[in-house]
């Protein structure tokens, strides 16, 4: 859905001439379509860098550019959301037709939806326990786990595993990104590396 051109900064911002051809900027708009908190992270050569805390139902209007990646995590659980089924958001240049001169194209702000990532019933139910157990201490969930739980041992050790995951990494990586997170959110199937 193509939203209104970008409004214009509060203070003037310098051109960046650091900024390599083919690049350009993007404008979008953020929708957490998810009952949940989440951090946004955009990603470059350099790491990723932490840019805002975005609460369920919430957007924000933001300016990016289309070679940086983003990525949206659960603000408790770490789990990683997805826009479009891909759980990493690569920005396009955005333009529509000018109304006034139908041959110019101008830019315009796009509607970006985040959403939960498609998971079987099996993953599903594993991510529900453990975003109720996350509240607790570690070593009362783990308790919870192994004596009240009737499920098989590989289940109790799968659940106990996600969670000593550490929750609200301040350095958000490639690897962090490829190895922790997108094996949560994939089926067995389909291929663990984030395109």
């Amino acid at each position: 859905m193509a939203l209104e051109p970008p409004d214009p900064p509060a203070v003037e911002i310098p051109f960046r001439y650091d900024v390599p051809e083919p690049y350009g900027h993007s404008y979008v708009l953020f929708c957490n379509t998810t009952n949940r908190v989440l951090h946004l992270y955009w990603l470059d050569e350099g790491g990723s860098r932490f840019h805002t805390t975005l609460a369920a139902g919430a957007q924000i209007k933001t300016n990016t550019f289309t070679h940086h990646s983003w990525v949206f995590c659960d603000k408790d659980s770490n789990e990683l959301m997805c826009v479009s089924n891909v759980p990493r958001f690569w920005p396009n240049q955005y333009r529509i037709h000018d109304p006034l001169n139908p041959t110019r194209r101008v830019p315009c702000r796009k509607e970006i939806k985040i959403h939960y990532p498609l998971r079987s019933l099996r993953e599903n139910c594993l991510c529900r326990i453990v975003n109720t157990l996350n509240p607790f201490d570690p070593r009362l969930a783990v308790n919870i786990i192994d004596q009240r739980m009737s499920i098989p041992h590989v289940l109790k050790n799968e659940l106990k595993r996600r969670l000593r995951r550490p929750l609200c990494p301040t350095y958000i990586n490639e690897q962090w990104v490829n190895n922790v997170h997108v094996r949560y959110n994939l089926p067995r199937n389909q291929n663990r590396r984030v395109i």
